[in-house]
């Protein structure tokens, strides 16, 4: 007899299927993504996310956000943002102009990190890595429910009105948790 797992459960805690984490202890793994600006210089969204609610239900867990992305090779100046809840939210990330080469496709990665530390209180450090070097770093404290408000938003504004000179390929969220215990599956809490 073997053992069957359904989608989204683990063999260690099925209760992880309840709190939407995948076997490997991300919360949202989504690849091959071609999400683009249009032909416009307005800000526009690429993502807005839905995560489960009470993933930040204790002091000391957090969430590692992952987009990956890249430039169209021209000259034009591109700006990747990031925001909490939403795109009428904070700012965390504001990449500043970049993608300026115009030799090649140019890959960019935003890492954000967010930490409960009060039940309507957060630390977020973001970061960005592009063609221009790594940039410095932000830190924002927020004040959203920790345990329903936890949700982001991605943007991409051209400089120049050019189709798909900002491109979202993939977005990978993690549960962060403090004294968890790490499995081949993911994270026990």
């Amino acid at each position: 007899m073997t053992l069957q797992r359904f989608e989204g459960t683990s063999y260690a805690d099925a209760g992880f299927a309840r709190r939407g984490m995948s076997l490997l202890g991300n919360v949202i793994q989504k690849v091959g993504l071609t999400t683009s600006t249009p032909a416009s210089t307005v800000e526009t969204i690429l993502y807005t996310s839905s995560l489960p609610t009470k993933l930040l239900n204790n002091n000391g867990k957090g969430l590692l956000i992952i987009l990956f992305g890249s430039v169209a090779g021209n000259a034009n100046n591109k700006v990747v943002r990031v925001y909490l809840p939403n795109s009428v939210g904070t700012k965390v990330l504001d990449s500043g102009n970049f993608g300026s080469n115009p030799l090649t496709t140019n890959a960019w990665f935003v890492y954000v990190y967010v930490y409960r530390t009060g039940p309507n209180s957060q630390d977020v450090f973001a970061w960005i890595d592009n063609n221009t070097g790594t940039l410095v770093p932000t830190f924002t404290q927020l004040t959203l429910n920790s345990n329903s408000g936890i949700q982001f938003a991605v943007t991409g504004q051209n400089g120049t009105a050019a189709a798909a000179d900002i491109v979202l390929r993939a977005i990978s969220v993690g549960l962060l948790t403090e004294g968890g215990v790490q499995t081949a599956s993911g994270v026990l809490v």
